[in-house]
């Protein structure tokens, strides 16, 4: 079966999920190509060779990121293709992947399995006492968290590669008042007002060597360097990827301490940029309402 993924990774959860993924799936035969959101050839995808297609990405406060919302509603059209939705997240995964099936379902795609994978804690915010007593510093935890991950995974590789519905239900009256409102709430405290918060407040510390890599490496060009050194614009996603991967621990956010999380499993790189048109529309993402 000719399977293709699309997905979107900040920190390396997601993309260290897809990976294993594709090993479980290819071990039962199947053909499996990913591609990464930063690769402008998703807008080429799903193609017609597809039998099944999946989009992959973490949870933003119970919600899709930004930028794999936009992407959902300039998604080619494919009647009757069978597809499914896999995230990574910490706290909690719904009603993002849920949601996001019914984006695809606008589509004409069939939807057959969502399903979410709790992965470490990828943000260290140390003004929050939970981040003291979390996984993101712990060996012994990530170490549990990637057996039970790695569990979970080839179960889902099987119901793919059988066919096989999970985690899809109809979505009743009552239902998508819910999905409505948590889509509204999502937009409203983390787009409009989380984002807009961190925007403000992110800065760039004496230890800037101007290396550029956080601008070849921001997924949505927030970054730009000038004669000044860096700068941010206002299309922040918060990703974690700037401030996680800058050689200098450069990058961080006004008042609030930060850590860096190296991944689940070393060997991340974020994907290359190949263009400007990954660029986030920051409040231009329309509601949908289920049918």
């Amino acid at each position: 079966m000719k399977i293709e993924i699309v997905y979107f990774s900040g920190t390396g959860n997601t993309w260290w999920m897809v990976q294993k993924l594709k090993s479980f799936l290819e071990e039962k035969g199947d053909e499996v190509e990913i591609i990464p959101y930063e690769s402008r050839e998703r807008e080429n995808y799903p193609t017609k060779n597809a039998q099944l297609f999946g989009v992959a990405f973490p949870v933003y406060e119970g919600g899709s990121p930004i930028n794999m919302e936009e992407y959902a509603y300039k998604l080619k059209a494919r009647k009757g293709l069978k597809c499914f939705v896999l995230t990574t997240y910490w706290i909690h995964n719904q009603p993002a992947p849920t949601d996001y099936a019914h984006l695809l379902k606008k589509r004409g795609m069939e939807p057959i399995l969502t399903a979410g994978i709790k992965m470490p804690m990828n943000v260290n915010l140390s003004i929050f006492p939970v981040s003291k007593k979390s996984t993101f510093t712990k060996k012994q935890k990530i170490a549990k968290i990637k057996e039970e991950a790695l569990t979970h995974i080839e179960k889902i590789a099987m119901a793919l590669h059988n066919g096989k519905k999970v985690g899809i239900d109809k979505i009743g009256f009552f239902q998508n008042i819910w999905y409505q409102d948590s889509r509204w709430a999502h937009y409203q405290i983390l787009n409009k007002k989380g984002i807009k918060w961190i925007n403000k407040r992110l800065k760039v510390s004496e230890n800037c060597i101007k290396c550029g890599k956080c601008v070849e490496e921001c997924p949505v060009q927030n970054i730009v360097m000038t004669d000044k050194g860096i700068e941010f614009k206002n299309r922040c996603i918060v990703c974690a990827r700037c401030w996680n991967f800058c050689p200098q621990k450069a990058i961080y956010i006004k008042d609030i301490p930060l850590g860096q999380y190296m991944g689940i499993d070393e060997g991340y790189k974020p994907p290359k940029i190949e263009n400007n048109e990954t660029r986030v529309r920051q409040g231009d993402v329309s509601f949908v309402t289920f049918k």
